[in-house]
């Protein structure tokens, strides 16, 4: 996905999800950040579309697809940095940010959609972290146990975050 198009989109889609190792392993050494993080917003702006259209927020449809898109490009970003992290504790040779990014950008990417759907939330979450774990393994190298340690380090952390703001914000009610 060098360039920005529908065709080079539906291509990478496809291509996630036939054969996601192929994929990853495919990925250039030196990846810019724009190619994943374009996939990512192309992908959360269908989801959020998909979001608002299967539940029942027809008041504030701006409002509500606009959080849930800054919400699922957010957390992406956020669960990378810290995989980033851990996979710098646990391997600092290894340890290549761009292509974290790209693991997470490119896996969120392909499952959002699927998210956005009530009740396929638990299976689209399940796929995610399963292509990210393959994408761990397969082009940044990580052994199997490396990955658990990243996989692990990455929820804990989004769900830690997600404790800490729905205490603040109860707070402040």
């Amino acid at each position: 996905m060098n360039q920005l198009t529908i065709k080079s989109y539906i291509d990478t889609l496809s291509t996630m999800i036939k054969n996601p190792g192929a994929f990853f392993e495919n990925l250039p050494k030196n990846i810019s950040l724009k190619p994943p993080f374009y996939f990512l917003c192309i992908s959360c702006f269908f989801s959020a579309i998909v979001f608002i259209f299967s539940t029942s927020v027809a008041d504030y449809i701006a409002i509500t697809g606009s959080i849930y898109f800054i919400n699922a490009v957010g957390m992406t970003l956020i669960a990378a940095f810290f995989a980033f992290t851990a996979i710098l504790v646990i391997t600092p040779d290894n340890a290549d940010y761009k292509k974290c990014f790209s693991i997470f950008a490119y896996s969120a990417g392909t499952t959002i959609i699927g998210a956005g759907i009530p009740f396929f939330l638990w299976f689209a979450e399940v796929w995610k972290w399963w292509l990210i774990g393959k994408g761990l393994k397969t082009n940044i190298k990580l052994t199997n146990i490396q990955t658990l340690i990243v996989i692990a380090v990455s929820i804990g952390s989004v769900l830690f975050l997600f404790s800490l703001f729905t205490r603040l914000s109860a707070a402040g009610n």
